[in-house]
């Protein structure tokens, strides 16, 4: 659980690359565990694993800054993209634009980091992506409640 007064924002994303599609799942919480807001969204059109991690920590860091968090931390579970965000500047990678994104979604909070965690640690943002994007292909956005 995050310190006092941060948000955890919990990332994963699923890819098919029989159809270069996937889905996006964010879960952010409180220092408590509690589930402050949550969202999933279908992916068309990803070229690999990689873009569909980079697209998930995007929506999770949107929605943090929409929500007007200030203390944000980041987990992905992906360790390639963790080491790709915190390179200066991305170039060289396949992800490079998504790269420039997100950290500028970073630079906008207070106070910002990024934290590689085991799967198993990311099991609610997996759940999201496989149970609730699989079953209702449309973007969802969850506030104060998650199912």
């Amino acid at each position: 659980m995050p310190e006092q007064g941060w948000v955890k924002v919990n990332t994963d994303a699923a890819f098919d690359s029989d159809n270069y599609t996937g889905s996006a799942g964010v879960i952010i919480r409180d220092q408590n565990g509690s589930v402050l807001a949550a969202a999933t969204r279908w992916l068309d059109n990803v070229p690999d694993v990689l873009t569909a991690d980079a697209l998930a920590a995007k929506e999770g860091l949107e929605l943090a800054a929409e929500c007007g968090y200030d203390k944000v931390i980041l987990e992905v579970d992906c360790s390639g993209l963790k080491t790709i965000l915190e390179a200066s500047d991305g170039r060289g990678s396949s992800i490079g634009g998504l790269c420039v994104v997100i950290t500028g979604l970073g630079r906008s909070f207070t106070v910002f980091r990024v934290v590689w965690v085991i799967r198993d640690a990311n099991s609610v943002a997996h759940t999201t992506v496989l149970v609730w994007c699989r079953l209702l292909i449309t973007p969802i956005f969850w506030l104060d409640a998650y199912p």
